[in-house]
């Protein structure tokens, strides 16, 4: 039997041959210079089989509006969103097509070997269209797998399956929505702006990405619209055997000056402190949860100090390679069937942490990681599945991250001894605490997560003592800090904003395009970007084109399509229905858009300002 099996990306065909040809394969030039074609034998069943291996570079074919709508002058933006649409070969996929059909005429089988998540779906789906178009009777089989190491790659090539027609479809949903709903409003928007700007400029829109920008402007406010308000606080200093302690006022902050300083009054005439108890409990400190990529994107913004879309570029090269697990999963639990301990042992050779990972298993430290509320039921959470010593520079900084990450889900947590100590002066309290650690657990591999040791000096229960200085301080409250790119990862994942896949690139998007601009560690909006969200945020929309609720909303409704519940037609149509009425009221309103963005435009970007 010859059989075509089909890779989503050139990178990953030739690792794929690699397996599964034991790396013994003849490689041709195909139609396209970069998607080769790699002939080899394998077996399968006591049967050999003559494979071909080539690949595309993501979707081969895309929708459009027929030339008829295509024209800016001469459409209505509007009929765009019930426009007939066409099913056309991308630009510079033509080669890849035909090279696909070509070899599906000569084969009786294909294998799509595409990334397995939705959008790696829709490509399959794609794939198989073209295929059959050349040839009818060729049958299409689904590999699977979570990682690209050999036993996942054999396991998926011995246990094919059938494409998800539902993913499929909601990727086919999604694709149109996105055209109707983009195309619609980036037209209007141009058109209706095109009289504020000296050289010709496109104002697109994204159904994603002006949400992504209105969480950065709403902070932005925030930010710009903060009063300071004057506070007082007490504080009780001693030290006692070289140890410094500071007693925290229990009222915290007071913001009546003269309530304060009768306050400090009393305490000041009092003159001793009254130890009322001292307690000491066991403290733990919770090792991570396995790595989602929500929280890996978090982590690697935060701790690395990469770009989302660096982070997962770098982590998209390390699972090509068989580094690790597939980096894009709403997992966050393991299977309890996973060898866990082969992958921790396959560690112990590491010069960073492989003292731990053998520590772990020899002294029986072992403890299977904790169980998350996320399964998508597709891959397991993000970990390492090979060594990589031979990993530098920025592959390395990601590969640590998610192989400690993986050790710590697997090592005890930290244990610690907290004491607390409260005492009165006069009818006032105040409180200082104290940790010691008794068991770092997972912090001796996790070096992400710090645990502050302050160990304090004795004291006991009914002593008196006269404090060395009791001070009372004044501040101003601080106003809050701009978005990080971490934070507005998080606020994208509680509104739904957004998959997995795609959060990193609304976030690129809104920076490529103007609207935002990225000055490390904060994100700030640009006067065009202020321009355009509180122009929307004028008009006084039901559901806001630059707040949640719709995309939210299409979001929940393709995981419906994804799980049988829904209908690629009914997403589509009740979608376009809300949003129609967006657009009509934008449209009602233009004038005040353009009033709004033209003021706005007059002054000077947030991040060239002093701050």
């Amino acid at each position: 039997m010859h059989i075509l099996n089909v890779a989503e990306k050139p990178s990953m065909a030739k690792t794929i041959a690699g397996i599964l040809s034991g790396g013994k394969y003849t490689r041709e030039n195909g139609r396209n210079k970069y998607c080769s074609n790699m002939f080899f034998s394998t077996h399968k069943n006591n049967t050999v089989y003559s494979m071909v291996m080539t690949s595309v570079m993501g979707h081969v074919s895309s929708l459009d509006f027929q030339h008829t709508h295509r024209n800016w002058q001469h459409t209505d933006p509007k009929e765009l969103l019930v426009a007939p649409l066409e099913t056309k070969t991308i630009q510079d996929m033509e080669k890849v097509k035909q090279n696909i059909e070509e070899m599906a005429r000569k084969t009786d089988m294909l294998v799509i070997w595409t990334d397995c998540d939705r959008e790696g779906e829709g490509i399959g789906m794609e794939i198989a269209d073209i295929a059959r178009n050349s040839s009818p009777k060729i049958k299409v089989g689904r590999a699977r797998y979570s990682s690209v190491t050999k036993g996942d790659i054999l396991n998926a090539f011995l246990n094919l399956s059938e494409l998800d027609r539902n993913a499929a479809d909601a990727v086919l949903t999604r694709q149109e929505i996105d055209l109707r709903i983009g195309s619609a409003l980036t037209r209007y928007q141009t058109l209706l702006f095109k009289g504020l700007f000296s050289e010709k400029k496109v104002v697109s829109y994204g159904p994603c990405q002006f949400p992504t920008l209105g969480f950065v402007v709403e902070q932005y406010r925030r930010v710009e619209e903060f009063v300071p308000e004057a506070f007082w606080h007490i504080a009780v200093n001693t030290t006692r055997d070289k140890k410094k302690c500071v007693f925290a006022w229990a009222r915290g902050r007071v913001f009546d000056r003269l309530a304060a300083f009768v306050l400090y009054e009393r305490c000041l005439l009092a003159k001793e402190a009254t130890v009322v108890s001292v307690t000491t409990s066991k403290t733990t400190r919770q090792r991570p949860l396995p790595l989602r990529t929500v929280e890996f994107l978090k982590k690697a913004t935060a701790v690395l100090k990469f770009s989302a879309k660096k982070a997962m570029d770098r982590a998209e090269a390390l699972y090509t390679s068989g580094y690790i697990s597939y980096p894009r999963t709403e997992t966050d639990m393991f299977d309890r069937k996973t060898d866990l301990k082969a992958l921790v042992k396959a560690q112990t050779g590491h010069r960073l942490w492989g003292g731990h990972a053998a520590a772990i298993l020899e002294k029986d430290r072992f403890l299977f990681p904790r169980k998350g509320r996320n399964n998508d039921l597709a891959h397991p959470p993000i970990h390492p599945t090979s060594p990589g010593c031979d990993l530098k520079g920025e592959d390395m900084k990601v590969y640590e991250l998610i192989t400690r990450h993986f050790l710590a889900c697997c090592s005890h947590n930290a244990e610690g001894l907290e004491t607390k100590v409260e005492i009165a002066i006069g009818a006032e309290s105040f409180a200082e605490k104290g940790v010691v650690v008794t068991d770092r657990g997972y912090l001796d591999v996790y070096i992400y997560d710090k645990w502050l040791i302050k160990e304090l000096p004795a004291f006991e229960k009914g002593e008196v003592f006269v404090p060395d200085a009791i001070l009372l301080s004044d501040g101003r409250t601080s106003a809050p800090k701009l978005l990080t790119e971490t934070e507005l990862i998080a606020i994208m994942d509680k509104n739904g904003i957004g998959t997995d896949a795609t959060m990193q690139d609304h976030i690129e998007k809104i920076l490529e395009r103007k609207y935002a601009e990225r000055k490390a560690p904060f994100l700030f909006p640009t006067q065009l970007g202020i321009g355009i969200v509180s122009g929307y945020d004028r008009i006084d929309l039901v559901f806001s084109l630059t707040k949640p609720y719709l995309r939210a909303k299409m979001e929940k409704m393709l995981k419906e399509i994804c799980d049988g519940k829904t209908q690629k037609q009914s997403c589509i149509l009740e979608v376009l229905r809300l949003f129609e009425r967006a657009y009509t009221r934008a449209e009602k309103k233009g004038p005040a858009l353009v009033h709004t963005l033209e003021t706005c435009l007059k002054q000077k970007n947030p991040a060239a300002r002093k701050r």
